[in-house]
């Protein structure tokens, strides 16, 4: 059994996985929202998003001792990534047994496509709370992968209260550099997936459910997206949250989420991308680090 936690811009999760048949089967997962790039001033964390992330580190590493993992992984995604005193929190961390370990950028996008390879060529985008990153693989291996510097609360913090147009063409502006060095590679890829919780929670209001298995494999249009973004952009936080389907814990931000995933499609001429629940970064993490 293996414990894996994702330390990321927006929240931390957990999964807790097993070997089977060659292959790691997750048998438990979780998440809490931490926030932990909120507050970044000149790349050094707020301690009070820190702290919120390393006690829901500790949790949930006393939670997968208690069902029976020896050695507890971490890996840090963009905020982590950015900051200059991110050594105190792997050190923290390291005190309470979670070893952490801080990934670049293309290693970030290589995890995502991991989490969901399957035969034949795809594309896969994860829009995390500080980044964004696009991979192309085919049959198991990456052929390109990019890491744009605009996540959902990384926008947010920049140009909240914008309109979903403005978030849109700014999410745009950064994006392109990274879709132009998978741009080849996607040009065959039959089909792009979504792996991150702002797929996630859109399907979930479009099809008005809060259940997570209804989502997998679900087509997750362009025209509902731009619906949404503009219709969330005006739309005051206590009426977000009270949305059919919504996740109260994502609500102030999936305006941003909705806007760089537009700004994706306005790039790449996708038309809609396939929702993916089973695979996620940390599923991803331990098919990489400890391939069969």
């Amino acid at each position: 059994m293996i414990a894996v936690m994702d330390v990321g811009s927006n929240s931390v999760r957990m999964m807790l996985a097993e070997r089977e048949a060659g292959d790691f089967r997750a048998i438990d997962r979780d998440i809490c929202t931490t926030r932990l790039i909120a507050g970044m001033r000149d790349g050094v964390l707020a301690p009070e998003a820190c702290a919120r992330t390393l006690d829901a580190m500790r949790r949930f590493a006393q939670r997968a001792r208690a069902a029976g993992c020896q050695r507890v992984f971490a890996f840090g995604t963009s905020a982590l990534r950015d900051a200059k005193n991110r050594d105190a929190v792997i050190r923290a961390a390291a005190e309470f047994g979670v070893e952490t370990e801080v990934l670049s950028g293309e290693e970030e996008a290589q995890l995502a496509y991991m989490a969901v390879k399957r035969p034949g060529r795809m594309g896969v985008i994860d829009i995390g709370g500080g980044s964004t990153e696009l991979v192309v693989g085919e049959d198991g291996r990456v052929l390109s992968c990019a890491c744009a510097s605009v996540g959902a609360v990384r926008l947010h913090d920049a140009m909240g209260g914008a309109t979903g147009q403005a978030l849109t063409a700014r999410a745009e502006e950064i994006l392109r550099p990274a879709w132009n060095r998978v741009r080849t590679d996607a040009a065959s890829a039959p089909v792009f997936a979504g792996i991150s919780g702002t797929m996630h929670c859109l399907k979930a209001l479009e099809l008005g459910v809060r259940d997570r298995s209804a989502l997998e494999g679900q087509f997750l249009s362009r025209a509902f997206v731009e619906t949404m973004r503009d219709r969330l952009s005006g739309m005051p936080l206590p009426q977000r949250k009270a949305l059919p389907g919504m996740n109260p814990d994502r609500a102030d931000v999936l305006d941003c989420g909705a806007a760089i995933l537009c700004a994706f499609f306005n790039i790449s001429g996708v038309s809609g991308i396939e929702v993916r629940i089973l695979g996620d970064n940390m599923l991803g993490y331990a098919r990489m680090r400890f391939p069969a």
